[in-house]
């Protein structure tokens, strides 16, 4: 990365004993009425369309079909709950041996919809300790994340930094002004065109903390973004 990206950097930082400052507290207090404006919205199509099945009571293709949007509407809320208890919150689970590499040739091979994902991840295994499942979550939120903030296409790679593993991913979307970068972990905080709950890096950083990982953001407006996360690897933190 280019001296101006260092500087352009954004770095997740977890705090402890800390009194929050006026900036945190009016961040909470966005979160807290973002919260509840989301769920006043689930709230209200659950009830609009509990109302159309008691109106179509007699019509079995109606009731079906407001049915059927009902449940779509739950299994939304239950992401958003999902999202909302994991930011700030590292999970007691076990992290077990896995190899970095080949978890990332599944993530990529995978796909995501709109993105071109170009590998640069080397056969070679690296191991690290880990939870699967929410290791490739981060990395789907991420590939998502470039393309719902305009970009056409990623280059992933993976890289050794000493006793960490470095994933640095390139995209060429809009990139970040530096207003974006001052406040791009917050909660409710979106730089998406397609704006979403603002949840994704908060809950990446929550997931990376419980793998003793961090990550970083550098971009400039109109040049794109990169994305840093570093994993220490398996021989850093000892067996289990």
């Amino acid at each position: 990365m280019s001296e101006r990206d260092t500087k352009a950097d954004t770095e997740f930082a977890q705090t402890k004993g800390v009194s929050p400052d006026p900036a945190t507290q009016a961040a909470l207090g966005r979160m807290a009425r973002a919260a509840a404006h989301d769920v006043n919205n689930v709230l209200a199509q659950v009830s609009g369309f509990a109302e159309l099945i008691q109106l179509k009571a007699k019509d079995p293709a109606k009731v079906m079909s407001f049915a059927t949007q009902l449940l779509e509407v739950i299994d939304r809320s239950q992401a958003l709950t999902r999202k909302l208890s994991a930011v700030g919150r590292a999970d007691c689970r076990e992290l077990i041996p896995l190899d970095l590499a080949t978890l990332l040739r599944e993530v990529i091979n995978r796909g995501c919809s709109g993105l071109e994902l170009i590998s640069g991840v080397d056969t070679l295994p690296v191991p690290i300790l880990g939870d699967g499942d929410r290791l490739r979550r981060v990395f789907d939120e991420l590939f998502v994340n470039a393309r719902e903030a305009g970009a056409r296409r990623m280059t992933v790679d993976l890289v050794p930094h000493g006793l960490k593993a470095q994933v640095i991913c390139r995209d060429d979307g809009h990139g970040l002004d530096p207003s974006e970068r001052a406040r791009i972990f917050e909660p409710f905080v979106s730089t998406k065109e397609v704006k979403g709950h603002g949840f994704g890096l908060p809950h990446i950083c929550a997931i990376l903390t419980e793998h003793l990982g961090t990550i970083r953001i550098a971009g400039e407006p109109g040049q794109g973004a990169t994305v840093v996360v570093t994993l220490p690897l398996q021989s850093a933190q000892g067996s289990k």
